[in-house]
């Protein structure tokens, strides 16, 4: 208030409406400016859950490709037959023992440890050289490196991964979804 009584806020001219200085909110326009940024934050955290579903299955996928890669190394450079079996939920590694032939757990290399795996992730299906394999037979890595061609496919809900191993032991992976094939 000045000396006179009178308001000391300066009205503004803002269109066709007046505003005291003193006023306060937030006009449509803003709030609606607020809403889409907020919207379009919200989209932007549901693709990345999304996408992080296909992550799990494409580092499971790369982990496989890389740890059949190094079996098949190994089993050339130790002079020992390494196996891979798999099951539905997890894989393990063994050895061959050379005077017995029997299938040993390999207890000497972490790497190549029996692992779970991870995020709903399962075992579709194995073949070696064309040959579906059942669950828990065994994959097979010479000492030779004469080696069989490996498919594997994992999935995890509508995605599938294809692993693609060479008789060489290189590796290749594919990614699909089935999405679009149910009705």
């Amino acid at each position: 208030m000045d000396a006179l009584g009178g308001s000391t806020a300066v009205p503004r001219d803002f269109g066709s409406r007046r505003i005291d200085a003193g006023q306060r909110g937030f006009t449509l326009i803003e709030l609606l400016v607020v809403l889409v940024i907020l919207g379009i934050a919200l989209v932007l955290v549901g693709v990345n859950f999304t996408t992080s579903e296909r992550q799990h299955l494409q580092d499971a996928s790369e982990r496989i490709g890389l740890l059949l890669q190094y079996a098949a190394d190994k089993a050339r450079v130790s002079g020992r037959m390494l196996g891979w079996s798999a099951t539905k939920s997890g894989y393990a590694f063994q050895v061959q023992d050379p005077d017995t032939r029997q299938w040993l757990a390999l207890s000497d290399d972490d790497s190549l440890r029996p692992r779970q795996f991870d995020h709903d992730i399962r075992l579709v299906s194995a073949s070696e050289d064309g040959v579906m394999l059942q669950s828990g037979q065994m994959v097979t890595f010479s000492a030779s490196g004469s080696n069989a061609a490996v498919d594997i496919v994992l999935g995890l809900d509508d995605e599938r991964a294809a692993i693609k191993i060479a008789p060489t032991g290189n590796y290749d992976i594919s990614f699909a979804s089935t999405a679009s094939a149910r009705p």
